[in-house]
C-alpha cells in the first residue's frame, strides 16, 4: 500500500470488516518508500476503523547491504529515516551479504536512529515460526515493557531522550490530551517530536469498583493487579508526528505513580521537554 492511497485503504478495511467480521490480525504491507506515519495515524483518526481495529505495531525491513548508502543519499534519506524512526521492530535482512563486523556496525547505527526498536536478523527474510509469531502479534499499544529501562542514544539530527516523573499523576486522560497539544502542536517550542511513547498514571481509575464487582475467584485474580493501583489507571500514549493515541494498558509493567516517556525528535532539549510534560502532572503525597 502506498501512503498516498490512505483513503482507499481505509474504505477497503472498513468493507472487509463489515463483510467478514473480526480478525486476529491484519497485516498491511506498504510500498518501499512509503511514510508509515500517515498510514498508522488512520487507526487513530478514523472513528469507524478505531472501533474495529487497533494498531499493534510497525515493522520495518532493513536492507543490511545498502542501508548505510540509503541514509547517505539526500534524495531518499528522509523517507528511510522516517521508516526507521516509526518502527517498533527492525528486521535486518540480507545478513548473508555482510560480514559480522559490518552487521555489528549497522546495528549500532540503527540504534542511534531508533533506540527503542527491537532488532531481528534474517537472510532472504526467513524467520523461525516462533520469532515470526512474536513479530506478527506484537502488542506495543498495551505493553509498557519497552519503557522499563529508559535507553538513550543520540544521532547528529535525531535525539532520543528518556524522562521519568515519579510520585505524580495526571487528573485524567483529558489532561494527557492537553499535554500532547503542548508537546506536539506548540510551534513556539524549539523542538520537533517525531515519535513518543509513554506510560502515564491517571487518577480517574475505577480499580476498587472492578475488584468489588468480581463474581468469582478467576475474576478476582484478574482484577488483583488493577486493585493494587488503588483507583489509578495506567495509560499508554503513542504519537506519530502530530497524531496521537491514548488508551488504558492491559498490563501494569511500570511501578505505581512512575511515569515514563521516550521521546524521539529533532532539537530536543531534555530540560525544556521535561518542563512541558511536568506542568500537566500533580505530585502525590
Amino acid at each position: 500500500m502506498c501512503c498516498t492511497a490512505q483513503s482507499q485503504a481505509v474504505m477497503a478495511l472498513e468493507k472487509l470488516m463489515m463483510r467478514k467480521g473480526s480478525f486476529d490480525l491484519i497485516l498491511i504491507e506498504t510500498s518501499g518508500l512509503a511514510d508509515p506515519g500517515p498510514i498508522a495515524a488512520n487507526f487513530w483518526q478514523d472513528d469507524a476503523l478505531c472501533a474495529m481495529l487497533q494498531l499493534s505495531g510497525i515493522v520495518a525491513v532493513v536492507d543490511s547491504k545498502n542501508i548505510s548508502k540509503y541514509l547517505a543519499d539526500n534524495d531518499i534519506r528522509t523517507e528511510v529515516s522516517r521508516q526507521l524512526l516509526m518502527a517498533d521492530r527492525l528486521i535486518l535482512n540480507k545478513t548473508d551479504l555482510v560480514s559480522a563486523e559490518e552487521l555489528q556496525s549497522i546495528s549500532a547505527e540503527l540504534s542511534t536512529w531508533n533506540s527503542t526498536a527491537t532488532q531481528l536478523q534474517s537472510s532472504f527474510c526467513k524467520l523461525s515460526p516462533e520469532i515470526l509469531k512474536q513479530l506478527l502479534f506484537i502488542n506495543t499499544t498495551n505493553d509498557a515493557s519497552i519503557l522499563a529501562t529508559l535507553p538513550e542514544h543520540r544521532h547528529s539530527t535525531i535525539t532520543s531522550i528518556a524522562i521519568e516523573i515519579n510520585h505524580a499523576t495526571v487528573a485524567s486522560s483529558v489532561a494527557v490530551d492537553f499535554l500532547c497539544r503542548d508537546l506536539l502542536y506548540d510551534e513556539t517550542q524549539p523542538f520537533e517530536v517525531v515519535r513518543c511513547k509513554a506510560a502515564i498514571w491517571s487518577r480517574d481509575g475505577n480499580a476498587a469498583a472492578a475488584q468489588a464487582d468480581a463474581t468469582d475467584d478467576n475474576e478476582k485474580e484478574k482484577s488483583s493487579a488493577a486493585s493494587s493501583t488503588a483507583g489509578l489507571r495506567l495509560l499508554q500514549l503513542q504519537s506519530i508526528g502530530e497524531m496521537f493515541d491514548v488508551r488504558e494498558m492491559e498490563a501494569i509493567t511500570v511501578p505505581r505513580q512512575c511515569n515514563r516517556f521516550l521521546v524521539l525528535g529533532r532539537n530536543l532539549n531534555e530540560a525544556i521537554v521535561r518542563g512541558v510534560i511536568e506542568k500537566h502532572f500533580q505530585l502525590d503525597a
